[in-house]
C-alpha cells in the first residue's frame, strides 16, 4: 500500500515550464487551490491542484472520466477513486474523495515521467538512522518559505531516533527546544528553532517498527 500511495503522486522535472504542462479542467463553482508554488516528492517536482466542491463523488468521477477521455486507468482504495494517465512524457491523476455529504475533494498532480527514471540515483541530503526506510521525502516552496517533510521508519526505539535527528539537526543550525517537548507511552513530539529555520520531529512506536516525521521550514 506505501508504494502504491507514494505511486500516486509522483511528478516531473524542474527544467520544465509549466506552459508545456498538460492540465484539466476544473467543474463550475467550485474552490481551487494551488499546493505550494514549487513542489518535489522525491527530490522530483510536482504540481497539484486541490479541488473542492458540493457535488458529490460520484459527480466529479464522471466529470473528470469524461475530462481524461476513453484512454485512462481506474482504481478505488478504500473509498477514494483514483483516475490516472500517460499524455505524452506526462502522467496525470486525479484522486476523489469525499471529505462530508456535502463536500468532495479532488486533488490533480501532474507529472513527467521522464523524471522518475532519475529518483533512485538522487542523493538524500540528510541523514537518517541506520536501517531506515524512507518513506517519502516532500519539498515545497511557498511565500517566502521552504518546507520539507521526511517521513520514515525503521527498528529504532523512539528515543534512539530522536537523539539520532537532534544531533542532525543540531550540526545544520537547529535548537532543540525542551519545553516544548512532548512525550507520550507511543509517541514523541520535539520542537526545534534556529535562524531563519525551525523543525518538528514526531515519532511514534507501532509493533514491530517505529514511524517518524521530520518537518523543517527555512525562511528566505
Amino acid at each position: 500500500m506505501k508504494k502504491i500511495i507514494l505511486s500516486i503522486v509522483l511528478s516531473c522535472v524542474a527544467t520544465c515550464s509549466w506552459a508545456d504542462w498538460p492540465s484539466l479542467p476544473y467543474p463550475n463553482h467550485a474552490k481551487v487551490e494551488a499546493i505550494g508554488e514549487q513542489v518535489r516528492l522525491n527530490g522530483v517536482p510536482m504540481r497539484m491542484h486541490r479541488i473542492l466542491s458540493e457535488q458529490s463523488a460520484e459527480s466529479m468521477l464522471v466529470f473528470y472520466k469524461k475530462a481524461l477521455g476513453t484512454r485512462h486507468a481506474q482504481a478505488e482504495f478504500y473509498g477514494t477513486h483514483i483516475l490516472s494517465q500517460e499524455r505524452g512524457d506526462y502522467f496525470i491523476t486525479v484522486r476523489i474523495s469525499k471529505l462530508s455529504p456535502s463536500l468532495t475533494e479532488t486533488l490533480l498532480s501532474i507529472s513527467d515521467g521522464r523524471a522518475s527514471q532519475r529518483i533512485d540515483s538522487m542523493p538524500l541530503g540528510f541523514s537518517l538512522p541506520a536501517d531506515s526506510e524512507l518513506l517519502s521525502d516532500m519539498e515545497s516552496t511557498d511565500a517566502g518559505k521552504s518546507s520539507r517533510q521526511l517521513i520514515f521508519n525503521n527498528g529504532h526505539s523512539m528515543q534512539t531516533n530522536a537523539n539520532f535527528i537532534t544531533k542532525v539537526l543540531q550540526d545544520k543550525g537547529y535548537a532543540l527546544q525542551p519545553k516544548l517537548t512532548v512525550k507520550h507511552t507511543n509517541s514523541l513530539s520535539l520542537m526545534f528553532e534556529g535562524n531563519k529555520r525551525e523543525a518538528r520531529l514526531v515519532v511514534t512506536q507501532g509493533e514491530g517498527e517505529t514511524s517518524a516525521v521530520l518537518t523543517t521550514i527555512l525562511s528566505q
